[in-house]
């Protein structure tokens, strides 16, 4: 999914590679990436069928679950 991406560090392999739906930089207050991820839930919410009665997360997912 195009909003769902690895962070910023270097995996070993792409199966230990850390996902996220936003990027929180400390150096800085910005979370990036945010609006990509909430925009590729919508869409594929929006082309599935059959259509989805709800949907839930863990962490990350749960928040992005609140804000859809």
């Amino acid at each position: 999914m195009d909003g769902f991406r690895s962070s910023k560090t270097i995996p070993t392999s792409p199966e230990l590679a850390p996902r996220a739906w936003w990027i929180y930089h400390a150096d800085r207050p910005l979370y990036e990436g945010g609006e990509l991820g909430v925009n590729s839930v919508l869409q594929l919410m929006a082309r599935s069928e059959p259509k989805f009665d709800g949907i839930m997360g863990f962490s990350q997912g749960a928040a992005m679950a609140a804000v859809i």
